[in-house]
């Protein structure tokens, strides 16, 4: 993650990352060539698939029902700079596929919201016809 620039002091959330990042983290938490243990891995998929129901949105949102979507989600409600960011390992159509979505300056929460969702799921049902 060679991009991905820590935030000063105890707010993380200022971290600024890519997407390209976020998709390498996510790679190395499904696959077993990570520098990550598989403890470590199976424990993180398993939080990320049962985040709390109001944090379940953006990339989820491209998942096939009925199946378990391992995401996070992040949103940094500053007056100045509406950040929302969603990442996610979506099960889709038979395919496992990586989403990351991030973006700032959105001019509401709901709309940063809806938008990360409509994106994930045009990239998702994009790519799942590609691979069929």
């Amino acid at each position: 993650m060679r991009q991905t620039k820590l935030a000063e002091g105890p707010c993380w959330g200022l971290t600024s990352t890519t997407a390209s990042d976020q998709l390498r983290l996510l790679s190395d938490l499904i696959t077993s060539s990570s520098p990550l243990t598989a403890a470590s891995r199976s424990y993180e998929l398993r939080l990320m698939r049962h985040v709390e129901s109001a944090q379940a949105w953006g990339a989820s949102a491209a998942a096939t029902p009925g199946t378990s979507p391992a995401v996070n989600t992040g949103l940094l409600p500053d007056p100045q700079l509406l950040v929302v960011n969603s990442i996610g390992v979506i099960p889709h159509a038979g395919h496992v596929l990586l989403v990351a979505v991030l973006s700032n300056d959105q001019p509401t929460e709901a709309g940063g919201i809806a938008q990360k969702e409509a994106i994930a799921v045009a990239a998702v049902h994009k790519i799942a016809a590609a691979r069929s």
